[in-house]
C-alpha cells in the first residue's frame, strides 16, 4: 500500500499508506518500474500531523544503516543520538520533554505492535475495516532472508519498558526515466501523544539518509486530498504533489480475470 508520509504538525496525525490506497511498485533492488513513481497526496504519509502517523521500515531493511537513532534528555549525543535538548528535545513540553527515544529497524518481536499502529491508521484514514493483514503477514513480509518490503519504528521509555509508538513501512522502486532506485513510504504513522517529539521527522530522515547514501533519486509517499495538516508539513520538508498523475489499479476479481490465461 501507498501511503501518505507523516506530518510533523501540532493538531494533526501522520499518517501514510492503508489498504485501500493506491500503492507505488513493490520491487526490490534489481528490479525495474515501468513509470516514475507517482506522489499523488492521499491520507496516509502525511496523514494528519507532523508525527501524527509514521510508518516502520522493516527490521530487515537491509537499506537502512545499522545503528538507530536515539533522542534522550541526557547531554552527550553520539553520531547516531541526539540528546533532548536537540530539534527532538525542543519539539516536546511538559513530561514529554525528558521522553527517550529511538528510530530502529523493526526486529519479530515488533510485529504485534506494529499490527495494532497499522490498524490506527486505517482508522485514522476512516477505514477501520480495511485491514485484512494479520502480525504474522508482517513477521513473514519483513522477516525473510530476502525482504522486499521494510520497517523502521520509533520505540519510547516508559515505566512499563520499551514501546513502538510510530512506524514507517517503505519499499525500494526504480524510475525508468531517471534511471535510478528510489524509496517509496507505504505508511507512516506516530501515535497522537508522540507526535510533537520530532520522531515523524525523525523517520523521514532515517530513509531519506538511506536514499543518500544509496544514491537513490527520490522517497515518494501518497497523501489523503483532505489531510491539509499532512500537506503543510510535508511541503515544509521540501516534497512537491504530484497532480498530474492518476492512480489507476486492478485488484480482486479482476485482477483474477486479468492475470487468467485462456485455455
Amino acid at each position: 500500500m501507498t501511503s501518505d508520509a507523516p506530518v510533523e504538525h501540532p493538531d494533526g496525525a501522520l499518517v501514510t499508506g492503508g489498504s485501500g490506497r493506491p500503492t507505488g511498485s513493490n520491487l526490490s533492488d534489481g528490479a525495474t518500474d515501468s513509470r516514475p513513481s507517482t506522489n499523488r497526496t492521499e491520507p496516509g504519509l502525511t496523514e494528519s500531523g507532523p508525527d501524527a502517523s509514521v510508518t516502520a521500515m522493516s527490521a530487515t531493511a537491509s537499506s537502512g544503516p545499522g545503528a538507530a537513532v536515539t533522542a534522550s534528555s541526557g547531554p552527550g549525543p553520539s553520531s547516531t543520538s541526539a540528546s533532548a535538548t536537540g530539534a527532538a528535545g525542543r519539539a516536546a513540553s511538559g513530561p514529554r520533554a525528558a521522553t527517550a527515544w529511538r528510530v530502529r529497524p523493526a526486529r519479530p518481536g515488533d510485529v504485534r505492535q506494529i499490527h495494532a499502529l497499522v490498524r490506527e491508521l486505517a482508522d485514522y484514514e476512516r477505514e477501520p475495516d480495511a485491514v485484512k493483514a494479520a502480525p504474522e503477514d508482517f513477521g513473514a513480509a519483513f522477516f525473510n532472508p530476502h525482504p522486499r518490503v521494510h520497517c523502521h519504528v520509533v520505540e519510547v521509555d516508559g515505566p512499563g519498558g520499551p514501546t513502538v509508538v510510530g512506524l514507517a513501512i517503505w519499499y525500494v522502486t526504480f524510475s525508468t526515466w531517471r534511471g535510478r532506485h528510489g524509496v517509496w513510504l507505504e505508511d507512516l504513522y506516530v501515535q497522537p501523544a508522540y507526535r510533537r517529539l520530532g520522531v515523524g521527522r525523525a523517520l523521514l530522515t532515517e530513509l531519506a539518509t538511506i536514499c543518500a547514501d544509496r544514491g537513490y533519486a527520490r522517497m515518494e509517499w501518497w497523501v489523503l486530498d483532505w489531510n491539509e495538516p499532512a500537506h503543510r508539513f510535508y511541503r515544509g520538508v521540501g516534497a512537491e504533489p504530484q497532480d498530474d498523475w492518476t492512480v489507476w489499479r486492478v485488484t480482486d476479481e479482476s485482477l483474477k480475470a486479468l492475470g487468467s490465461r485462456p485455455k
